[in-house]
């Protein structure tokens, strides 16, 4: 991300994109404003968020990460990001 103070006032980009997503991903999702949330956001991202308390997994991408989830021959599940 090029700038990520206006998500969160940290150091670190991804502490800022966590704790701007943690508002959103929780029982009562709801999408219109994850969608408004995710649009503030600017820079490329792949992330994928549990939330434990829910038992949900949320994945997020933008055309500048891909992002691949797929299940091998054993019922393992892997992710796959980057370029």
């Amino acid at each position: 991300m090029t700038t990520h103070k206006h998500l969160a006032d940290v150091e670190i980009d991804s502490e800022a994109l966590a704790i701007h997503l943690s508002k959103y991903l929780h029982d009562d999702f709801d999408l219109e404003a994850f969608e408004e949330a995710m649009g503030k956001v600017y820079g490329a991202y792949a992330i994928v968020a549990y939330n434990m308390e829910a038992n949900k997994i949320y994945f997020m991408r933008n055309k500048e990460r891909p992002l691949c989830l797929f299940e091998d021959q054993f019922n393992f599940c892997h992710i796959v990001t980057g370029k």
